[in-house]
C-alpha cells in the first residue's frame, strides 16, 4: 500500500481497517512511504512511532535515499 502524501490519520485508519480485514492479525504489514515524500526527521520519528501502535512492522523510504543520517537517528529513536 502506497501512503505518498496521505495524512497521518487518514493513513492508520485506512491501514488499519482495510488491511486488517484483508490480511488478517497474522500478516505483517509493510508501508511505502513513496520517494517524494518529504519528512524531516521528527515528523518521522512521529509518523513511525503511531505506525507501530498499529503492528505496521516495517517502513520504505521515510526519507530520501542519500539521507543516511536522517536513517540512523529514526533507527535509533525508533
Amino acid at each position: 500500500m502506497n501512503v505518498e502524501h496521505q495524512p497521518l490519520g487518514y493513513l492508520l485508519h485506512r491501514v488499519h481497517a482495510a488491511l486488517r480485514s484483508e490480511i488478517g492479525k497474522a500478516g505483517g504489514i509493510m508501508v511505502d512511504a513513496g520517494n517524494g515524500t518529504v519528512w524531516d526527521l521528527p515528523t518521522a520519528v512521529r509518523t513511525v512511532s503511531r505506525m507501530a501502535e498499529h503492528d505496521i512492522a516495517w517502513i520504505e523510504e521515510p526519507f530520501h535515499p542519500s539521507q543516511i543520517d536522517d536513517h540512523m537517528a529514526l533507527k535509533a529513536a525508533v
